[in-house]
Formats: structure tokens, C-alpha cells, sequence
């Protein structure tokens, strides 16, 4: 189960429909019993984290749920699961709690469908099994034509809407943009101007407004015009021309009604003129400020649509390395990571200039790292890991300047914001020549390593 689902009875206010866990009870005789997971309502005079060291009353008004017959289970507390909370009834089973989160306005069955539909049970994980900090992904089928079934992505509207507006807020220091949610950072310019446009407004829901193309090959075998399909996360790639979505681990949660998405992802403390964002969804894995069931935000999916776009490109990376200078002894050659391209880049966070310092060559020079791919290894025996990344060097060229959208003078205001140590390239970057110096260190380098490789091949050969 995600832990972004994690049950909060602490949280709890009088009156909310939780669910509690199925329940085998074992017989030595073989006559076993088991209890489903039943839909129950929870009363309280107030929430137990208000309680603090209080004891809690011992009579009627002490915490209970009752189920839809009547029946009272009142709470109970397990010392060996650090205080667990749980709820005993009649036969002395206590009952665990697997859902606390608002519910659809829907049959006991169907809302015990719902949640674990969220929480991923009756699914065979595999190789694609997301993080569970990850949260889930939603998508509601339109349409099936042909091959796919055509959705739209839904997450709530202060997780899309919200973002982008605390991010456009004007700074005392200027235009500075700055977001919380972090996929933002991946977007381009011209995406994040024209982001209100990509999502369509439903009432506290954002939906994509526009197509999603899932393989129904992916998708269970029942899937129709208006499933809320559920997975624990998605990844997007080009085939043939086409972007599709695949959802991973996917689970139809419901089937959209008359009574629209309100009815299966109901958002009690909406606020349309209040777009918090999604910053506020869980504090200390409970959801304490904004009582939602947590899913995965629109931009969530322009970001893998940009990697998707990526993926299309071959992962390399433009790199300047100063050449070694008398008197400045330097543990690595200092370099500038003018810029990298490809999936394998995409969100590096830094792990490519990490992994580069011990690989540049030392002579200096203007290169191209290509072919690039990380690699790693973990011993199941001393638990040690190691990793890198291996690629290939080769000289940059004026086009590979202007893939990277480089010219030389361009390079050369990178390099001088770098150069801090030694004075010997001072001149050349002064007078402009500096860029065609380092592309003439980098082309004489590789050509005598070439010399070498074939002088080694013909003495092997020989």
C-alpha cells in the first residue's frame, strides 16, 4: 500500500464513513472465519489528537464506529504496533483500518472497491511497480478507438491551478518564478505560459483538456467509456509517431455516472478561491490540511512528456575542460557542463557532473559526451553499491554548439564565469579565440588517441 494512503484515525472528526479491514480468525479445527472489510461510521465528542495525555471517557461517549446494522465496535489501542488503533467487536476481534479518507457517495461495496482500487490490492506487482511514495495516477476513459483507449488525466484543481499561481507571483528581487512542486522545473517556457490551457475545470477536479492515448493492451480486459482507471504511476514514450501513456499497475476504480467525479473523489474542504497547492496534502504521512485522496498532479504528466520528448534525442552532454596549468594543482581538471541533452539526463540532479569529474580529459579541450548511460552494482553480500557513468568523448564541433544552442562567444561567457583559478587563459578568453583553442586542444587529443588505438590494434594483430 502507498504510504500516502496511510490510514489517520487520529485525524478523525465525528460523523466520517471509514473502512475497516477484512478479518480471518483461524480454528484449530479447520472451521475458519472470515470477516470482509465492511464500511463503518465513526463517532467521537472530539478528534483523539486533541485528547493529548487525557485519558480517554470509558463510557458511551469513549470512540467507537457503528456499522450499518447498528452494531458497536468500540477503539482499542495495541501496545506491540506502537499504539495502533483499532476497533473490537462484539467477539472480541479487533478490527484494523484500512481507509480513512473521504468516500464516495456509493454502496458499501462499491466503496470498498474504490479503496482498493487505490491502494493496489488484487494486483500482480511486478518489474513496473511504482514507488510507494509515488502518489497514484487517475484517468478517466472517454472513448475507445482502435488500438487505445483515449482518457483524460483528473488531479485536483489547487494541486495544477495553485502551483502555477503561487509560481507567477511577483518577487521583491524582480521576476523571479519559483514553484514548490517541482515538475514545473522540468517544463519549458512556452509550456508553463500556456499551462491553464492544457487543464479544464470541474468543480474542485482539473482534467487534462487534452488527449491521452493508453494501449489498451496495458488496461484491464473490462475497461470502458468512463472508467476511472487507477495506477500506482505512468510513464509516456513515442511509438511510431504516436505519444502514449502507460498506466502502471492499473485498476478500474468505478464508472463515471450522472453524478460526475464529485461522487467518487468527493473534496469536503474545497476552496476554489484558496488554491493552496499540493504542499499541503500530507504533513508526517497523515492529511491533516487538506482531507483528499492524495493522486499525482497534470504536470506531473507534462513532465514525462518531456521526457518522452528527450528520449527521442541521443544522451550526450557539451563539456569544457580547462587544460592544466603550472602551480595550480587541482584534485580533478576543472570543467563547465555547458549543457546535456536525452532521457538519461533528463533529471540528473547533479549526479552527471559528479560522475564526470573523475572521466574529462585532462589534457582540456571542448568535448561531447555521448553515448552516455549510468551504470550500477550491488553486492548482496556486503550490501556495498557502486555506480558511474560510461560514455564516449569526441571533439565538439560547430554544430554540436548549435545543438546544444551554443555559439562560440557563448561559450566563452560560461568559461570566464568559471575561470577562477590561474591566469594562463585569461587572453584568449579576452580576445574571443578561446572557444577555437579548446576545439583545437580537444580535435589534436583525439587524433593522437586514435594513432594509439590503431598503433595497439596492428601490434595485436601482428
Amino acid at each position: 500500500m502507498k504510504y500516502s494512503l496511510k490510514a489517520d484515525v487520529h485525524s478523525l472528526e465525528d460523523g466520517r464513513k471509514i473502512i475497516l479491514q477484512e478479518f480471518f480468525k483461524y480454528s484449530r479445527d479447520g472451521d475458519h472465519v472470515r470477516h470482509p472489510a465492511m464500511v463503518v461510521t465513526y463517532h467521537a465528542e472530539r478528534r483523539l489528537r486533541d485528547y493529548g495525555y487525557a485519558s480517554l471517557p470509558k463510557d458511551n461517549t469513549r470512540p467507537h464506529v457503528v456499522t450499518s446494522d447498528g452494531t458497536r465496535f468500540d477503539i482499542v489501542f495495541d501496545r506491540s504496533k506502537s499504539m495502533e488503533v483499532s476497533f473490537r467487536d462484539a467477539d472480541g476481534n479487533c478490527r484494523e483500518v484500512m481507509w480513512t479518507l473521504p468516500v464516495p457517495d456509493a454502496p458499501d461495496d462499491e466503496i470498498i472497491a474504490f479503496a482498493r482500487a487505490f491502494r493496489g490490492e488484487g494486483t500482480l506487482y511486478g518489474k513496473d511497480k511504482a514507488s510507494d511514495h509515488d502518489l497514484n495516477a487517475v484517468f478517466v476513459v472517454e472513448r475507445i478507438e482502435g488500438r487505445y483507449a483515449i482518457c483524460r488525466m483528473v488531479s485536483w484543481l489547487n494541486d495544477t491551478l495553485g502551483e502555477i499561481e503561487k509560481g507567477s507571483r511577483k518577487t521583491e528581487g524582480g521576476d523571479h518564478v519559483a514553484f514548490d512542486d517541482d515538475a514545473f522545473f522540468f517544463l519549458p517556457p512556452e509550456v508553463i505560459e500556456g499551462f491553464p490551457a492544457m487543464l479544464e475545470k470541474s468543480g474542485p477536479h482539473a482534467l487534462s483538456s487534452y488527449e491521452i492515448n493508453v494501449p489498451l493492451k496495458t488496461l484491464p480486459e473490462e475497461v470502458a467509456a468512463g472508467s476511472i482507471v487507477v495506477g500506482s504511476d505512468f510513464s509516456c514514450r513515442y511509438v511510431k509517431g504516436v505519444l502514449t501513456t502507460t498506466v502502471l499497475t492499473p485498476r478500474i476504480a468505478a464508472v463515471l455516472d450522472a453524478a460526475g467525479l464529485e461522487k467518487w473523489l468527493p473534496c469536503p474542504a474545497f476552496d476554489e478561491n484558496r488554491m493552496t497547492g499540493r504542499s499541503t496534502v500530507m504533513m508526517d504521512g497523515f492529511h491533516r490540511l487538506r482531507p483528499v485522496v492524495p493522486i499525482a498532479a497534470l504536470q506531473d504528466h507534462l513532465k514525462e512528456i518531456e521526457r518522452a520528448k528527450e528520449a527521442l534525442l541521443p544522451d550526450e552532454a557539451l563539456v569544457v575542460v580547462f587544460p592544466p596549468e603550472q602551480g595550480i594543482d587541482l584534485f580533478t581538471p576543472h570543467f563547465v557542463l555547458l549543457g546535456m541533452r536525452g532521457a538519461m539526463f533528463f533529471d540528473d540532479g547533479g549526479h552527471a557532473r559528479e560522475n564526470l569529474e573523475h572521466k574529462v580529459p585532462e589534457e582540456g579541450g571542448l568535448w561531447v559526451f555521448s553515448d552516455a548511460q549510468y551504470w550500477s552494482h550491488h553486492d548482496a553480500y556486503s550490501g556495498e553499491w557502486d555506480g558511474g557513468l560510461d560514455g564516449n568523448w569526441r571533439p565538439a564541433t560547430d554544430a554540436d554548439l548549435a545543438t546544444f544552442g551554443y555559439t562560440r562567444d557563448q561559450v566563452i561567457v560560461e568559461a570566464s564565469d568559471a575561470y577562477e583559478e590561474g591566469d594562463e587563459w585569461e587572453q584568449a578568453l579576452a580576445d574571443g579565440s578561446f572557444t577555437e583553442k579548446m576545439m583545437e586542444i580537444a580535435a589534436s587529443v583525439h587524433t593522437k588517441e586514435l594513432e594509439r588505438a590503431a598503433a595497439l590494434e596492428a601490434k595485436l594483430a601482428s
